[in-house]
């Protein structure tokens, strides 16, 4: 668990106090990190937008953690938070290998109000990205792009490790048509979701976590995706 210590400390998490953490983490190795009402933005000089969300459902912040050694995963019996701290925790993984832009969402539970926000403020205007990387995504290897239907786009995620698969909305259903930008939303290694029996299988993360870094390894200028 030592491992995954720094993942944990996110779950104990309340949103502002994450919202907090997210800004001082990005100020270390970004310059001009943008905050605003629902989001937080920092651009970097890779051509991929990362994102997630800084809220979860469940009404309390987990006083304690069950390790089920055996399987390797982690839960709380007030809820982990799994929806969406995983993904949190893998972009700043991510970061320190790839200088993506990055955008963390508030309150994307209660509607993607965050991302509905963002949309409408001068801070969304003349961004561009070769395509867009939700990390907001339960079970293992799920690819979920939307509405999005660019079928190159779709072969180039789904060439090894993930697989196409359904869903219903998230905060890329509100910024890719807007930036007319390829996205998809990734596993992060939760199960449960919603749930107070909620837990994440560590060893699922981290092999999805190595997934994106491949991804982003084999990425080129040439691949640049629209919605």
């Amino acid at each position: 668990m030592k491992k995954h210590a720094s993942f944990l400390e996110i779950c104990k998490k309340s949103q502002e106090e994450l919202k907090q953490f997210v800004i001082d983490e990005l100020s270390n190795s970004y310059s001009g990190v943008v905050v605003g009402d629902g989001y937080v933005l920092a651009k970097g000089d890779f051509p991929v937008l990362l994102t997630a969300h800084l809220d979860t459902v469940h009404e309390n912040l987990p006083s304690q953690f069950i390790y089920d050694k055996k399987l390797g995963a982690v839960s709380s019996p007030e809820g982990i938070g799994g929806d969406d701290r995983c993904g949190v925790y893998m972009i700043l993984e991510i970061i320190k290998k790839y200088k993506c832009s990055v955008i963390f969402f508030e309150d994307e539970e209660l509607g993607e109000i965050g991302a509905k926000k963002f949309v409408k403020t001068k801070d969304a205007e003349n961004l561009s990205y070769n395509y867009i990387l939700e990390l907001d995504r339960k079970n293992s290897n799920d690819a979920v792009f939307y509405g999005c239907k660019n079928q190159s786009f779709i072969d180039f995620i789904t060439k090894k490790f993930f697989k196409f698969n359904t869903g219903t909305a998230s905060d890329i259903s509100i910024i890719a048509p807007f930036f007319n930008c390829g996205a998809v939303n990734l596993s992060c290694g939760y199960y449960n979701m919603h749930t107070t029996e909620e837990y994440v299988l560590l060893k699922d993360m981290d092999k999805s976590l190595k997934a994106v870094l491949k991804i982003l390894k084999r990425t080129t200028s040439k691949d640049k995706f629209t919605y």
